[in-house]
């Protein structure tokens, strides 16, 4: 939630009509992927609610800079969440072209699926992929990526070719 540009609230909404426990890892990640701070709330909810996230002093000395601030917990399923916010402050150099690169890995012919193995050098806000080719479906798209090597799950009708596919991202 923003309460104006500078000042934001997080929050952990529960739409379960059940009790729901779980514990919160929240991490302050600079944009090189160096890890600031760390700390981990646990939450109880009692049926449907919300609850704020709150930010440590020690998390929140950090944020006078350009950094990543994550949430990741696991849901009552036992799934893995994530999610991550981009705390901007100041301009930062966008990744350029030659810093991200794009492999097709994992190709089943059969079941139609493979993965998509994107290595980025630099940071890269809201990285999306897409095709021209009709029927490729992506797991997940508009993600910031960390410099290293992230994963998307795709599946499609036709075989897609790394020509076949863009890249944009902020």
């Amino acid at each position: 939630k923003y309460n104006d540009l500078d000042n934001k609230d997080y929050y952990l909404v529960n739409d379960l009509t059940k009790d729901f426990a779980c514990n919160v890892n929240i991490k302050i990640i600079d944009l090189t992927g160096k890890v600031l701070n760390e700390n981990t709330e646990e939450f109880c909810f009692v049926a449907a609610g919300s609850e704020q996230l709150m930010l440590t002093d020690n998390s929140k000395k950090w944020l006078n800079q350009n950094a990543i601030i994550q949430f990741s917990w696991n849901d009552a399923n036992g799934n893995a969440i994530s999610r991550d916010y981009v705390n901007k402050v100041s301009d930062y150099t966008i990744a350029a072209a030659s810093d991200v690169s794009l492999q097709i890995e994992a190709i089943d012919e059969v079941n139609k699926t493979a993965v998509l193995r994107i290595t980025n050098k630099r940071f890269v806000r809201n990285f999306w992929v897409s095709s021209d080719q009709f029927g490729v479906n992506f797991d997940s798209n508009f993600l910031n990526f960390l410099p290293g090597e992230h994963l998307i799950k795709i599946s499609f009708e036709e075989l897609v070719k790394v020509e076949d596919l863009k890249m944009k991202w902020m």
